[in-house]
Parts: C-alpha cells; sequence; structure tokens
C-alpha cells in the first residue's frame, strides 16, 4: 500500500472516516480539505491521540494523491519565464524484478541429473533429500535365479541392475522402481514423471520447511558454485595471459592467420596490405579451413571467425582486420583457459569422490546455476533502466535547483513573488519525491 491508502485504513479502523477509499482519494484532491484534516489529525481535542506530528507541508508531500496513473509513462513540465524543469516519470510496470522462479509450494522434482546416476551413488543422495518425508530408497535389480537346467536366466541378473526402489512408510504396496543410468532412462520423460507423481502424491500433506528441505543440496553442490564464481587473481589472470601467449606463438596462428589474410586478398583479387580485412564469405572460408587442421588451437580460430562473420551479417561495412582476428582468438583462447583453470579445481575438489557422484554433483550445480543465471540476465535489463531513471532523476535536480534560483532571484530583485509560483514549487518539489520513491 502507499502513504494514502495506509492513511484511509488509519482513518477506517479508528471509526474517523467511513466512506471507499475512492471517495476518500477524491475528497483528499481538494487542498481545502486536506488542510482541515491536517489540522484535525495533528491538533486533536483534549484526551485524544495526536495522528500526526509534522507540519502541513510534510502532510502534502506524503498524502497528495498522484493526479497521474503510475501504470503509464508521463511527465510534467513546471516553469517560470526564465527557468522550466520537466520530470519524466517511469510506468510502475518498467522495472519489473524477476524473483527466484522455484516453486517452494512443491517438493524439488526429480531430474534428469538423478536418473542419469547409477543407483550405488544416487541413492543416498535421493534419500538426503526426501528421507525426511517417509520415503525409503533403495538399490532394486530382479534377482530371479536360474531353473534347474537353464545356463542363464534370459535378460536377468543374479545381482542388483540399475535399479532404484522408493516405497514410502504409509504405502500399503510396494512402492514403484525406476531404471537409472541406462541408455533408455537419460532423458526419459516417463521414468521422471514415474517417480515425480509418487513423491508428489506421497508428501501432499509437507509443511514448507518440509519441502525447502528437498531444495538443499549437498554441500558438494555449493562448493562447485563458488569455485565457478569465483574470480581469479591478479596473478592467476597473468598467469592465463602468458600461458596463452606462448601457446598461440609455439602453434604460430598468428602466421596462420597473416597466411590465410594473404591468400584471401590474392583470391578476391585485391592486393594484401598489412591492416587488410576479409570479406564475409573469406571469413567462413577460414574457419572451414582451419576446422579441419590438426592444429590444437583451431577451435578457438574457428570460434573467433564465427564471431566476426556473424557481426559482418549484422554489419556489412564492417572491416574485419587480422588485428582484430588474432585479438577475438586469443580473448576465446583466455575463455577456454579460466575455463580449464575451473575445472581442475573442480576435479581436484571432488578428487575423493566416485565419477559418478563428480558428474552428478556438477550436473546439479549446472541445473542450480542456470537457474540463477536465467535471473541475473533479466535483472541485469531492470539495472539498466534504473541507470536511466537515476542519470533523469540528477538531471531532474539540477533543473529544479535553477527553478528555485530563479525564484530566489526574484525576491532579491524585489520582484512580487506570486502564490502560484509558490504553489509551482511545491508541486514540483512533490514530484521529484515521487520519483524517488520509484
Amino acid at each position: 500500500m502507499n502513504d494514502l491508502e495506509f492513511l484511509y485504513q488509519g482513518l477506517f479502523d479508528d471509526g474517523l472516516y467511513s466512506k471507499s477509499f475512492e471517495e476518500f482519494k477524491t475528497q483528499m484532491q481538494d487542498p481545502m480539505y486536506r488542510r482541515r484534516l491536517h489540522e484535525g489529525l495533528s491538533n486533536p481535542s483534549a484526551g485524544e491521540e495526536k495522528l500526526f506530528s509534522g507540519d502541513f507541508a510534510t502532510f502534502e508531500r506524503k498524502y497528495t494523491p498522484l493526479d497521474y496513473d503510475p501504470n503509464v509513462a508521463s511527465s510534467q513540465t513546471f516553469g517560470t519565464d526564465d527557468a522550466t524543469m520537466t520530470v519524466e516519470r517511469p510506468s510502475a510496470g518498467a522495472i519489473d524484478f524477476v524473483e527466484d522462479a522455484t516453486d517452494y509450494t512443491k517438493i524439488r522434482p526429480v531430474g534428469e541429473a538423478e536418473i542419469r546416476t547409477e543407483e550405488a551413488e544416487i541413492v543416498p543422495e535421493l534419500q538426503a533429500m526426501y528421507g525426511h518425508l517417509g520415503f525409503e530408497f533403495s538399490e532394486y535389480g530382479d534377482v530371479r535365479t536360474k531353473k534347474p537346467g537353464e545356463k542363464y536366466a534370459p535378460s536377468y541378473f543374479d545381482v542388483p541392475g540399475d535399479y532404484v526402489k522408493v516405497k514410502h512408510k504409509d504405502d500399503p504396496g510396494n512402492g514403484i522402481v525406476i531404471a537409472t543410468d541406462q541408455l533408455t532412462s537419460i532423458g526419459n520423460k516417463r521414468i521422471k514423471n514415474k517417480i515425480n507423481t509418487y513423491l508428489t502424491e506421497w508428501s501432499k500433506y509437507a509443511t514448507d520447511e518440509d519441502i525447502k528441505k528437498t531444495y538443499e543440496h549437498h554441500e558438494r553442490v555449493g562448493e562447485i558454485i563458488k569455485i565457478r564464481d569465483r574470480k581469479l587473481t591478479a596473478e592467476e589472470e597473468n598467469d592465463i595471459d602468458q600461458r596463452v601467449t606462448k601457446d598461440l606463438e609455439r602453434t604460430g596462428i598468428g602466421a596462420k592467420i597473416s597466411d590465410f589474410f594473404k591468400g584471401a586478398s590474392m583470391m578476391e583479387g585485391a592486393r594484401y596490405e598489412v591492416g587488410g580485412s576479409l570479406s564475409s564469405l573469406m571469413m567462413s572460408k577460414l574457419y572451414d579451413f582451419v576446422s579441419t587442421s590438426v592444429d590444437p588451437n583451431s577451435e578457438v580460430v574457428t570460434q573467433a571467425a564465427k564471431y566476426w562473420e556473424l557481426e559482418k551479417q549484422k554489419d556489412p561495412d564492417l572491416i574485419v582486420t587480422q588485428e582484430m582476428m588474432e585479438q577475438k582468438v586469443k580473448e576465446f583462447k583466455i575463455k577456454e583457459e579460466r575455463n580449464n583453470t575451473v575445472v581442475l579445481e573442480t576435479n581436484k575438489y571432488l578428487s575423493d569422490k566416485d565419477w559418478e557422484l563428480h558428474k552428478y554433483y556438477e550436473m546439479v550445480a549446472d541445473e542450480k546455476l542456470k537457474s540463477i543465471n536465467t535471473q541475473i540476465k533479466a535483472n541485469d535489463k531492470n539495472i539498466q533502466k534504473i541507470k536511466v531513471l537515476e542519470d533523469t532523476y540528477t538531471m531532474d535536480i539540477q533543473e529544479y535547483n535553477a527553478l528555485y534560483e530563479n525564484i530566489l532571484d526574484q525576491v532579491a530583485n524585489g520582484e512580487e513573488v506570486t502564490q502560484f509560483a509558490v504553489d509551482m514549487l511545491d508541486s514540483a518539489n512533490l514530484a521529484l519525491r515521487e520519483k524517488e520513491i520509484l
């Protein structure tokens, strides 16, 4: 609720006003009504509580109804003969921060990471996530033994297979069994639907605290996210830069790109000069050519060529030089090395774990990071909107100060300042405060 709605609710609850909010809002448009209400609230009768302690100007700024629709972008201009200010307001919906999309009214669903992991490793993880809700998970396999005279039992094994059994303590039946870490289980929606339907059905009375606990991943997942989110030190960045420079020199990437530029220029009937550029057609030939080579850096050259080809499509007049190509190759190589650094650090951290658990924790971390990045990207756009809003607000303040100084100059020159000018200045100040709240 805004300030005016809070004032109305307080008056209504105390029995001091009995009409609707819309009627109250209409009455509050009248400055005389606002003055009488301020008098009544700040100067109560003997024995009554003082409900407002500020002066009338404070009351005006706080409770004067908006004379514009906050859901529609608008502007107001205030001015004298010598100075003006315009307050631009975005719509209330212009800045809409994206919250965590996780639905905490339901337990965490079993996903691809779980059904891709072997039963021996995933059973303890599932038990940790859902055991507190009364579920019991166990490894499961078809244990049918050979019949007398059979050499073997076709399609059956005498040891547990790649299956997981889950049963709720209140389930009078046998629970359910799902396949894990099999070719038929990878990407299988039916398997995920089967277990998630069962988990949901037998946890429908779970408390909010119980539900949230299913989203509390193993501490290893949190550490992996920290490793991936960690900013490299200046020393690490410098080491990567030096390694990349040496590697590109060792494999002669610069010379290869230079030779290709020279060859491309001759093929296109143009004299090659240092700093010459490639056409979009030759750019595509570059990454086709390099991608077939055995050079260990061919992948980053391909990425750089594809990058500049897309940029050329956006801007056909763009001139891509050899220097630009080499710089982009180095950027992609540095990015590759940064990723390698993170991979090595992650592998070292998980070195005491089975490879299956290693993969599982990384998949869950990827799932979590994807959700986080979705929010970051969406909210980054809102941050840009706020930056624009702040910039215009700064300009508004400068214009307001100029307006205020103009009126002071009139007073200093002995000119009469009308009530209209005073009211206009108050209105401009109010508009600034309203925008500040946005």
